[in-house]
């Protein structure tokens, strides 16, 4: 018999929010009202002008011409992964490819390492104000997001005290923005080393959110696990940000080389096997990308001209950071 009751929905959705997608219907409002908005709010910088860098793409069209148009391995090709563990440990953290898993951007591999870490119930440190993908993954498996504090009267760094204070028996890991996303802070060393020196003491890993770690304006933020690389870091970036290709969602996770960290390894990996792998011809852009220092957000390398056009100009022949 039919019947016009509504399809029963999971109750976990309540919790599920996500403002960086939520806030356009406030934006709308502002634009129908007449004034101008920038959406700035998803970071991506392709509707201001700037373009994902020639050879990354020709990189991407080679693939899929050479016919790598396949599911790939869950974790990943062994090239990428072998370019993101090449440069993981040549800026001081030193990661082997088996410990590196490609991911649909860094969203993806942030619900993963959230997935394997944290049950209903469990706690994670995250910094408020925060990105809020960590609240919206949190709320959808039934854990807990716990918010340390970080003093806008001190650059915004994270009070240390507070996050100390936090910590109880059922915190499964601190979240680390660095550079912040959305308060752009830069945390100096000394942060970064208690909050290493916490997590080592509290047996707790570090996800690490370095995403934006290629874009300071002082050059690139050191990765925090060059700092201390046997403590338990888990660590995220992409080829969205640097290197303008936030679309693609070619992404990575980088676990650090501590044995504490073999079980969320393995169950990182298990939960990558079930959505099968990230986008496979993307992910030939990740080695194209650890092959050249692009700097194309510096002015000396890109100019956005009046009309969006793009100027570019040819990347150089050295390694630098993916990101």
């Amino acid at each position: 018999m039919a019947t016009d009751t509504q399809v029963r929905v999971s109750a976990r959705i309540k919790g599920f929010t996500y403002a960086i997608r939520n806030i356009v219907a406030e934006a709308r409002k502002v634009e129908a009202a007449g004034r101008r908005v920038r959406y700035l709010n998803i970071g991506d910088p392709i509707p201001f002008g700037f373009k994902t860098p020639p050879h990354l793409v020709e990189a991407v069209s080679r693939a899929m011409r050479d016919g790598h148009n396949g599911y790939t391995a869950s974790v990943g090709i062994a090239p990428a992964r072998e370019a993101v563990a090449d440069e993981y440990t040549s800026r001081g953290m030193p990661v082997s490819p088996d410990r590196v898993i490609l991911t649909s951007g860094t969203s993806e591999g942030i619900e993963l390492a959230l997935g394997a870490l944290a049950d209903t119930g469990d706690e994670v440190l995250v910094p408020t104000p925060t990105y809020p993908l960590y609240t919206a993954v949190l709320a959808k498996i039934g854990a807990r997001a716990v918010y340390y504090r970080t003093d806008p009267s001190c650059g915004w760094l994270p009070d240390l005290d507070d996050v100390t204070r936090l910590v109880t028996n059922a915190t499964r890991a601190i979240v680390v923005i660095d550079p912040n996303n959305p308060t752009g802070a830069v945390y100096p060393e000394a942060t970064r080393r208690a909050l290493i020196e916490l997590a080592n003491r509290v047996g707790v890993p570090i996800l690490a959110d370095e995403v934006y770690a290629d874009l300071g304006f002082n050059g690139p933020v050191p990765l925090l696990g060059s700092l201390d690389p046997d403590a338990p870091i888990i660590s995220f970036s992409s080829l969205s940000k640097a290197y303008i290709a936030p679309g693609w969602r070619a992404g990575w996770l980088a676990v650090g080389r501590s044995d504490r960290l073999n079980d969320a390894l393995a169950a990182i990996k298990k939960l990558a096997d079930g959505r099968l792998c990230s986008p496979g011809p993307m992910q030939y852009a990740i080695e194209a990308a650890a092959e050249f220092l692009q700097d194309a957000l510096q002015p000396r390398s890109l100019r956005v001209r009046p009309n969006n056009a793009v100027e570019d100009r040819p990347p150089r022949g050295r390694r630098g950071a993916l990101g």
